[in-house]
């Protein structure tokens, strides 16, 4: 599944439980008022249960649900297992950003530095920074690389991991995305680090 699919499938969970429960209320409140209290017990139980499902080994990163998802969706991954991940940083639980939108900027940024990094040097490290200031929400990938290519990089050329018929598809998208949000996206490189910063303007109305 991709990573995209993916957080929107634990989304959709998490968002049909959360919608469900007041059903979940009423029907212990009847348990409760029928003196049904054994099974009363069973059902408080499925419904831990059921918590702990929705809720196992995620990671709680930033506070938003929809950017937790795409960091724990990507950084679990088997094949970047070897990759030295640090956060810092908190965000809104509402953004002020379609869910899509932020899936398709970070999603598409993160898997970059992630799949870049494994292909350089000895160390393999990606140092993500979040923040919210004022009405700007600001994304911070930075991830070391090959550093062969530093020359090619630091006169412009921008690195994609992807290959064939991906290659830079992922980026243009970004692009895209960001300037709807009347945004900027910047990238910078020295001899060990990739970086790019993303800036995304909230909106009152999503």
């Amino acid at each position: 599944m991709a990573y995209g699919e993916q957080v929107h499938d634990d989304y959709e969970k998490v968002r049909q439980f959360r919608h469900d429960f007041r059903h979940h209320i009423a029907a212990m409140e009847g348990l409760v008022y029928g003196g049904e209290y054994s099974e009363l017990e069973k059902y408080m139980g499925q419904l831990s249960q059921k918590d702990k499902e929705l809720n196992r080994e995620r990671v709680r990163y930033t506070g938003n649900f929809m950017v937790d998802s795409i960091i724990f969706g990507i950084t679990r991954d088997q094949k970047f297992k070897e990759v030295d991940f640090q956060f810092d940083g908190g965000l809104p639980s509402n953004l002020g950003v379609k869910d899509i939108d932020i899936c398709g900027v970070l999603a598409n940024a993160l898997e970059n530095a992630m799949e870049a990094c494994l292909k350089g040097n000895d160390r393999k490290a990606v140092i993500m920074k979040v923040g919210c200031y004022e009405n700007m929400i600001s994304f911070q990938i930075k991830n070391t690389y090959d550093s062969s290519r530093y020359k090619a990089l630091a006169g412009g050329e921008f690195y994609s991991s992807k290959e064939g018929d991906g290659h830079g598809y992922g980026i243009q998208n970004m692009e895209r995305v960001v300037k709807s949000y009347n945004g900027r996206m910047e990238y910078n490189v020295d001899p060990e680090w990739v970086t790019v910063d993303i800036f995304l303007q909230q909106k009152d109305e999503i």
